[in-house]
Parts: C-alpha cells; sequence; structure tokens
C-alpha cells in the first residue's frame, strides 16, 4: 500500500491534475473512480480517495455530506477554515456545478450564526483583511476581552481573527504573549470549550501560516484514541499545501510517532509519507 503514497507524495496539486486529465484521457473515467473499484473499504482508502480527487471536488463533497443528518462540526471546520479566497472562490463555483444553490446561503442556513463557531466561520469566509497597525492595543483589547471583563467579548477575538493580516497576527500574539505571559492559544483553549475552542484555534494557528494550522488539526486528530476522519480530510487537503506541519508539529508533540501511536498501521505510514516525517 506504502507504494501508491510514496508515487503521489511529490505531485503538487498541479501534478495531480495532469495526472487525473491523463487518465481520464486514456481510460475514459476518472482516477479516483478507478480506485473506489479496486481498494478495500477502510480508512487508507479514505484517504487516498481524498488525495487522488480533486481538492475542490472533494473539500464540496464533503462539506455536503457535513450538511447530512445533523452537521458535522468537525468536518465543517477542516474544510471551511482551511481556505484561502482562492479555493473558496472554487468551492462557490463547483458546489453549485454539483448540487445546486449559493454556497453562502446553505452555509448560512445549516450552521446559523449565533454561536461563536457559527459567526467565526462567517467571519473568516468574508475574507476582509486589512492592516491595522495597532498590535499592541489589538493585544490590549483582546487581553481585555478574554481575561478581564467578566463575560466574554466573543466579537473581539472573532473580529480580529476575522480581518487581522497574517503578518500583523504575529505582531499581536506577541504584544499579547508580553502582556499575559501566555499564547492566545493558552487564552483559547482556558476560555472556550468543544466546536467554539476548536474553531477559534484553528483560525489561530493558520493565520501564523497554513502549516501551523494543519499541525493543529493534525494534533487533534491525533489526540486520546485518534480521530481517524480527520486524519484523512487534513492529511489528503493539506499535505502538499502545508509543509511545513511536519515542523510546526513541534509545538504539539512529535507528528511521526503521534500517527503510530493513534491511527492504525496502514493509515499511519501513508500519512507519515505524505507529510514527510518517519
Amino acid at each position: 500500500m506504502d507504494g501508491l503514497a510514496r508515487f503521489v507524495a511529490p505531485l503538487r496539486d498541479e501534478a495531480r491534475n495532469e495526472l487525473r486529465r491523463a487518465f481520464r484521457a486514456q481510460n475514459g473515467k476518472e482516477l479516483a473512480d478507478y480506485f473506489d473499484g479496486v481498494f478495500k473499504n477502510g480508512d487508507y482508502k479514505d484517504l487516498m480517495m481524498i488525495v487522488l480527487d480533486d481538492e475542490i471536488t472533494v473539500r464540496c463533497k464533503l462539506l455536503k455530506k457535513a450538511f447530512k443528518g445533523g452537521n458535522d462540526e468537525d468536518c465543517i471546520t477542516d474544510i471551511l477554515l482551511t481556505t484561502t479566497p482562492e479555493i473558496y472562490g472554487k468551492m462557490k463555483e463547483c458546489y453549485n456545478k454539483l448540487f445546486g444553490g449559493d454556497l453562502d446561503a446553505i452555509i448560512q442556513k445549516e450552521i446559523g450564526s449565533k454561536s461563536v463557531w457559527a459567526r467565526m466561520i462567517h467571519s473568516w469566509l468574508m475574507f476582509c483583511r486589512a492592516a491595522r497597525n495597532d498590535p499592541e492595543g489589538d493585544a490590549r483589547a483582546l487581553q481585555k476581552a478574554l481575561l478581564i471583563d467578566k463575560k466574554n467579548d466573543d466579537g473581539v477575538a472573532i473580529r480580529l481573527l476575522g480581518t487581522t493580516l497574517p503578518h500583523e497576527w504575529e505582531k499581536i500574539s506577541n504584544c499579547y504573549e508580553k502582556l499575559t505571559n501566555k499564547t492566545i492559544e493558552q487564552t483559547l483553549i482556558e476560555e472556550y470549550k468543544g466546536d467554539h475552542e476548536v474553531g477559534l484555534c484553528c483560525c489561530n494557528a493558520y493565520l501564523f501560516s497554513p502549516g501551523r494550522g494543519a499541525a493543529y488539526l493534525m494534533s487533534l486528530a491525533n489526540a486520546g484514541k485518534g480521530d481517524t476522519a480527520r486524519c484523512c480530510r487534513v492529511t489528503g487537503l493539506l499535505y502538499d499545501q502545508s509543509e511545513m506541519c511536519r515542523f510546526q508539529y513541534a509545538h504539539y508533540g512529535n507528528l511521526a510517532k503521534d500517527l503510530r501511536k493513534a491511527q492504525s498501521k496502514n493509515l499511519a505510514e501513508a500519512c507519515c509519507i505524505l507529510w514527510g516525517v518517519m
């Protein structure tokens, strides 16, 4: 099984797209459809079906599935809070083509706008970022909202995470740590739980870099007994976009060791190959 993972690991998205086009032209079927009939059902197949299919199409299919029978908040987080303006723009077009409807309106209907988690997703998907030029002031505002006020002012964290430029977020984070002697992530973990915590922490990590964002999500996938579905999603979608994940994961543990501890042998080895860790 490792042979296929080793073959696709060095192939970036465009190279895989070219492979899919060539396979379709020669065989008259999609590459993912072919392997769907070859692989036995299991976590390794789940991973490779994501890797071998078009990224935007996979994101849309996973999101559609996440909306069925009660929302799968983990999947929605992984799909939407790892998007860029370019990726989300393509997703809206693809989702409409595959399933019909306006994706913005569908997301609003499915997740609402009342919870911290939902508001964070809506803020992220606005992609309305601009220079703020006052990292210390923003750090103090965040400190007041999260640590000083008796009731957390969720809007401050959501607004800053949704509108700050990545290079300024690092400055705000450094100022915040000097003020409070703790990181923003530590504070978010202390002050929020469940989906709200994960959504805010994912945005915080992703603003540092896509690699840090992927590392955060992979740390969740490897926690406890392991979250196989999240491991497959994050690895399959991000392994070629977040190459620094293997280094950024040191913030949470050792990626190779944690994969082998939390995931099945076949899945762990394939993920180690794709992430470039041994």
